[in-house]
């Protein structure tokens, strides 16, 4: 895996295109709840945001919509998912650079780009493990004193079930990132791992999220009352949220089901972009 250069990497992920385009026009839940993670971890001031592996722009322009105020530099190594996200998502408070990080860094001296977030959506295990410490490194200049890194990853064990079910799922480079390696990255860019969890987006405990935070405030936080974990019917907060999803999981498929037609508009754009038909 390691002897495997940049540019092979290029190739494959402008390759990688279509998959991601498939990703835009039918959806994809690993990214919504990434994005979820990501806009409650903004601060609520605008801020600077810088984007690294942002493909083709989906989760970029999630967060610009609903976060206009902040700017956000996002940039990837495929120069073909640049040009798509940048045709695909044109908005004033983002801009898409073709660039891995030691480039964007050789352009953008840490002493003038300063980033309030910076994330990551299921980047992490696809660096190289011999240099994904110096990458980090380099990102660490990046961050802000008192600022974030946001990744979202699959676990270990998701892993191990592609390796063994699915390895033509797995991409050119796809590592295990285990909590030790978090805690590298925690010393590589000099901050805390504020909060860390498994999550079920298509199995129980496929991804991880992971939030680091330079200067984490420290103070006198009320602790939430356990009877205000209750509703009024006095069911605990878990039953709830369990019911809140069930009834949000099927609210959202009859509107699939009802408006198939944002799908086919989504469709026709991409066929106009690229001027063809969009395999099925």
């Amino acid at each position: 895996m390691n002897s495997i250069d940049s540019k092979q990497v290029e190739q494959f992920y402008d390759d990688f295109v279509v998959r991601s385009l498939r990703d835009y026009i039918y959806g994809n839940r690993r990214i919504v709840a990434a994005v979820q993670r990501v806009l409650g971890n903004l601060p609520e001031t605008p801020c600077r945001i810088l984007e690294v592996g942002c493909g083709m722009g989906i989760a970029t322009e999630m967060i610009a919509q609903a976060r206009p105020d902040c700017k956000i530099t996002a940039i990837d190594i495929s120069p073909k998912r640049i040009e798509y996200a940048g045709k695909l998502f044109p908005r004033p408070n983002v801009e898409f650079i073709a660039s891995d990080v030691a480039a964007f860094l050789e352009k953008n001296p840490p002493s003038e780009s300063f980033f309030d977030v910076v994330y990551m959506i299921d980047v992490v295990e696809h660096l190289p493990k011999d240099l994904r410490l110096s990458i980090f490194e380099d990102l660490g200049r990046l961050i802000a004193s008192n600022g974030k890194l946001i990744l979202t990853y699959p676990t270990v064990l998701k892993q191990a079930n592609l390796r063994s079910t699915a390895p033509h799922e797995l991409q050119i480079i796809d590592e295990d990132i285990s909590f030790e390696q978090i805690s590298e990255i925690a010393a590589a860019i000099r901050a805390d791992v504020t909060f860390h969890q498994y999550i079920a987006v298509w199995a129980q405990n496929d991804y991880a999220h992971t939030v680091f935070e330079r200067h984490p405030p420290f103070g006198n936080k009320p602790i939430p009352n356990q009877k205000a974990e209750q509703n009024q019917q006095g069911l605990p907060r878990k039953i709830l949220s369990k019911i809140r999803r069930c009834v949000s999981f099927f609210l959202k498929k009859i509107v699939r089901d009802k408006q198939p037609t944002e799908i086919e508009k989504r469709r026709a754009q991409i066929e106009r972009m690229i001027g063809s038909k969009f395999p099925e």
